[in-house]
């Protein structure tokens, strides 16, 4: 081809089979490659594309005994190690049977220093059944703490609440 020869020339030179030929594999070798692209494409495998939060650990607290929070120590994100106090509890109904206990021990301290004193025999008799109900809430007051020390020692409750 010369620089004065168009392109319409040239054209004019080749063969119209030859260039039919020719035009025909050009066509064959796009769309070959256009459907081998598209099986590619269809075939390999996606990237993995993850979006959202991460929940972190987190941990369902329940207690042995009826008690309200009264005072949360930590806030959400805290980190916190083993051991740590997280909050404190309030029990009215074990202040109350503590406090139930030590007033039938003192009265049963009471009755035993007036029975050592001497007394009328329905006093002696009374004091013995004051005394007895005395023993009975030692034993539901040391069962309590029995109870209150294993609690403690399972970690539902805390040193405070003892």
């Amino acid at each position: 081809m010369n620089e004065n020869e168009t392109i319409a020339q040239a054209a004019q030179r080749i063969n119209p089979v030859r260039a039919r030929r020719l035009l025909g594999i050009a066509a064959g070798v796009i769309a070959l490659t256009a459907v081998v692209a598209g099986l590619w494409l269809a075939f390999r495998a996606p990237v993995d594309v993850v979006q959202g939060m991460a929940d972190a650990d987190s941990i369902n607290v329940s207690t042995k005994i009826t008690a309200r929070v009264s005072r949360l120590l930590v806030r959400e994100g805290d980190r916190v190690e083993a051991g740590e106090l997280l909050f404190e509890l309030d029990s009215p109904e074990l202040e109350a049977k503590l406090a139930q206990s030590i007033a039938v021990l003192e009265a049963a301290r009471a009755q035993s220093a007036k029975a050592e004193h001497g007394a009328r025999d329905e006093e002696i008799i009374a004091a013995e059944a004051n005394w007895r109900r005395a023993v009975a809430g030692a034993d539901l007051a040391r069962s309590t703490y029995r109870r209150v020390e294993s609690l403690y020692s399972k970690g539902v409750m805390t040193r405070q609440q003892r």
